[in-house]
């Protein structure tokens, strides 16, 4: 059995990171054994890059380094998830099996049906020098007035060199907000990140040497793709989008 607690604050003043949440990181209690492990709280989807089972690789950094650049820009990345439950089979081989699910991502106190949950699944492969991970999502928004199911497709690999290491990833994103975007505008956020939102490809490529006493990593991310709302768009508004 094993439990973990935490609680994020931020350094300018000791607040909490998400008010009016306590252990607003990750709240987990499980069991493991030669059966696999399983735990249930709140933790990061399995491409969050957050927590305890989250699976995203193929990336020299994957969310860290925001100021310059993460898979965000380009990527969308699962959210940490309320009355989650989360599964991971025992290694064959280099081969593990995940599986989460959460039964309410928003709030708590609507029904079962009335809230929006998380499913995911996914393989990992880590043996001698190569690293494979597989993911599939699935985001239902039934919390949503207006909003299509999310799908999402992550796929990242890894191999070392010993002299480098070298990362690739690759998502396919469908009814997906923007990556890395915020809309001041209520109307254009309801375009682009409400009903059939986007489909789009994201595609990421990296290296890590090791070089000063540490690791020297340079990595360089690429998304197109297209809007599905094409009735909500005004005039001048992009259809299509790259970046």
């Amino acid at each position: 059995m094993y439990f973990k607690l935490e609680q994020g604050f931020n350094l300018s003043n000791g607040s909490e990171a998400v008010a009016g949440k306590a252990f607003n990181r990750e709240t987990a209690l499980g069991l493991s054994g030669d059966w696999g492990k399983l735990g249930f709280g709140r933790f990061g989807g399995l491409s969050s890059d957050w927590g305890t089972f989250s699976i995203l690789g193929g990336a020299a950094y994957s969310t860290s380094f925001s100021t310059i650049g993460n898979m965000y820009g380009a990527f969308y990345l699962t959210d940490r998830y309320n009355n989650s439950v989360a599964y991971v089979t025992p290694e064959f081989g280099g081969i593990q099996g995940h599986l989460m699910y959460s039964n309410g991502t928003d709030v708590d106190e609507e029904k079962w049906s009335h809230n929006s949950h998380y499913y995911g699944a996914g393989l990992t492969y880590n043996k001698d020098k190569l690293s494979v991970d597989v993911i599939y999502e699935l985001l239902d928004h039934k919390g949503a007035t207006d909003q299509e199911k999310t799908r999402l497709l992550n796929l990242g690999a890894s191999y070392d060199f010993e002299a480098f290491k070298l990362f690739g990833a690759y998502e396919y994103a469908q009814h997906a907000a923007l990556p890395g975007i915020e809309f001041a505008e209520e109307k254009m956020s309801e375009a682009y990140n409400a009903g059939k939102a986007n489909n789009y490809h994201a595609f990421s490529l990296s290296t890590s040497v090791k070089a000063f006493g540490g690791d020297l990593m340079v990595q360089g991310q690429y998304v197109f793709g297209k809007n599905k709302n094409s009735g909500k768009l005004e005039e001048g508004w992009d259809k299509k989008f790259n970046a």
